[in-house]
């Protein structure tokens, strides 16, 4: 569940990448996909800050003609697992509370889709 720090951190997030040119957007959307999905069982603000810090680092690195290749290295993954390997669990509260919402999604997917197959 988003609070409003992470909800704002995520639309700095956004601002900041639309200054990255194609090639940097592209490695950093990499790097975004591998770290959220890892925010469902680590805490999500630290996942944003890192996220943040990591995107100001690659906006000096354009500004200096250095590409996200060049500056993170060939492999995002593995940069990225180097940065979350001391980032807090979720609680239990949390990660409940985001598996119902994602098996709540997908019931109500499933039985508007079941309707919908019956007209």
């Amino acid at each position: 569940m988003k609070t409003e720090s992470t909800a704002f951190l995520i639309a700095e997030n956004n601002v900041l990448k639309s200054c990255l040119n194609a090639e940097n957007k592209a490695y950093f959307e990499k790097i975004i996909s591998y770290m959220r999905a890892i925010s469902l069982l680590k805490n999500e603000l630290e996942i944003e800050n890192i996220l943040l810090n990591l995107l100001k680092d690659l906006l000096v690195a354009q500004e200096n003609g250095e590409s996200a290749l060049a500056y993170f290295g060939k492999n995002p993954q593995e940069m990225c697992e180097g940065l979350i390997e001391n980032i807090g669990k979720r609680s239990f509260k949390e990660t409940l509370t985001s598996l119902l919402a994602i098996s709540g999604g997908y019931l109500l997917i499933t039985l508007f889709l079941g309707l919908f197959m019956l007209i």
